[in-house]
């Protein structure tokens, strides 16, 4: 998810210099500085050509129009030749704090990062209070992995221009990075109350969204990202996770052909559809998509659990290899995959370490779903989650959290190697708990046993501090702005 970079065109034109050129040479010179810049990228590098190539101009001047044309091959992906213009403005004008944030703006959407933080720092020390690069500069530091000054960066742009949304988008990002999803919905959500048209800020909040397993709020931003950018593969392949996550399972198909149309060799859309398969029970299908998108990416933990998943009655020995492979990954992809509603027997002959966490959190869902505290807050989503406002306000994002922190709770659960024998590992708000009193081996021999286990660390989940204290509060009518 790459965001917007700003662009400032240094000024165009002297008055003297106008006055200096004959009525003919003034009116065609006028017409190319007219069009240096120029909404349409091509106009702008044929008027600032023939503006270079004039011999009429001065040192400023030339220095504005290799700049503009600069800005021009950088709209057309043609970042070497912008590099170049750019070079050029920053010998003709060495002072100019615009030219080295364009240049820094080329160099960061080349991947060339140290390059691009050296170019924005230079256009801060040169203009203190340009925002656009400390904004720039905030997201190259974010795609550096720098989340603190990141947003230390974004902090800055915003103060000195607080209606600027590409600032607010790029902050955005950083807090999401780290997790931070709250901070991250609401600096989005300012981006698009600045900039309703700011199609990428609109589409990381609903990647937000979905980070909060808000696959219905995710799905609205999606809608409107489209509706903005129509060929937005991105925008299509999250629509289809989330639409199949929801059971919307021919819409969801539809988003997935469409978003394969425009990225076809793309590994996350090809396990999108393969989950999707999945879910349709068309494993035969499914196992072709999740085979192109682990040539793509042999590491995807989800598509080798979900062709593990599909190969179960075809090739029992390969369903054990993948499965295996895919729990070594990520231990959480077996919980996720229950979560996300596929409830499918895991195959024969896996180790206690797999079938364990797998089966266990499968059942420990279950019973959460049967629990009163689990049904008031879902019954309390279930009644208003139509309500967009509610779904917005206080009291429907605690809920949210809420449900979100007990599945999650749920699904944590881990076989841990000790000298004395296997421990079982699992989770009550948000925090780890150990059992070395429950029996590892008979958990994955002794249905009864293993049911029996997970009614109670469901109980425990209900009766957390956690979840008693935000349930107290809403009954108590508090938190319900």
């Amino acid at each position: 998810m790459f965001r917007p970079l700003a662009h400032n065109a240094l000024a165009v034109l002297s008055l003297a210099a106008i006055c200096q050129a004959g009525p003919a040479q003034a009116q065609t010179r006028d017409e190319n500085w007219k069009h240096c810049p120029d909404a349409n990228p091509d106009l702008t590098i044929a008027a600032c050509t023939a503006i270079m190539q004039s011999g009429q101009e001065s040192t400023e001047n030339l220095a504005s129009a290799f700049n503009n044309r600069g800005v021009a091959y950088d709209d057309k992906g043609q970042f070497d030749l912008a590099i170049t213009d750019y070079n050029q403005a920053i010998r003709l004008e060495p002072n100019s704090a615009d030219a080295f944030n364009n240049r820094g703006n080329a160099y960061n959407r080349k991947g060339q990062l140290d390059l691009a933080i050296a170019d924005y720092n230079q256009a801060i020390r040169l203009e203190p209070n340009l925002a656009t690069a400390f904004s720039n500069r905030g997201a190259a530091y974010h795609s550096q992995g720098q989340e603190d000054l990141a947003i230390a960066d974004c902090n800055q742009a915003i103060l000195l221009m607080p209606d600027f949304a590409d600032a607010y988008n790029n902050r955005g990002n950083a807090h999401r990075r780290k997790g931070e999803y709250d901070l991250a919905i609401a600096d989005y959500s300012q981006a698009i109350l600045l900039k309703p048209d700011l199609a990428q800020a609109i589409f990381n909040r609903g990647f937000s969204y979905d980070a909060k397993d808000q696959f219905e709020l995710g799905i609205a931003d999606y809608d409107q990202d489209l509706r903005l950018r129509p060929n937005h593969g991105e925008g299509w392949n999250n629509r289809c996770w989330d639409r199949a996550i929801l059971g919307q399972l021919v819409q969801a198909l539809e988003d997935c052909n469409h978003a394969l149309q425009l990225q076809p060799k793309d590994a996350k859309t090809l396990d999108s559809r393969g989950f999707t398969f999945l879910k349709l029970g068309r494993f035969d299908l499914a196992i072709i998509d999740y085979d192109a998108a682990l040539a793509l990416d042999p590491k995807l933990a989800v598509s080798l659990y979900g062709r593990g998943l599909a190969e179960r009655t075809s090739d029992a020995v390969k369903a054990r290899t993948d499965i295996t492979a895919a729990l070594a990954i990520d231990a959480q992809v077996a919980g996720n995959f229950r979560k996300w509603g596929v409830i499918l027997a895991l195959p024969a002959g896996l180790p206690e370490s797999v079938t364990v966490p797998a089966t266990l959190a499968g059942e420990i869902l279950d019973a959460l779903e049967k629990q009163p505290e689990y049904l008031t807050i879902t019954g309390l989503y279930d009644r208003n989650k139509s309500n967009a406002a509610w779904m917005q306000s206080e009291q429907g994002q605690t809920v949210r959290m809420l449900e979100r922190l007990m599945r999650t709770d749920a699904v944590v659960i881990a076989v841990i190697p000790e000298t004395g024998g296997p421990v079982l590992q699992y989770s009550v708000g948000g925090v780890k708990q150990s059992d070395a009193n429950i029996r590892v081996a008979d958990l994955a021999s002794d249905a009864a046993y293993r049911h029996a286990i997970a009614g109670l660390i469901a109980q425990s989940i209900c009766q957390s501090a956690q979840v008693h204290g935000i349930l107290s509060k809403l009954s108590a009518g508090t938190g319900t702005k």
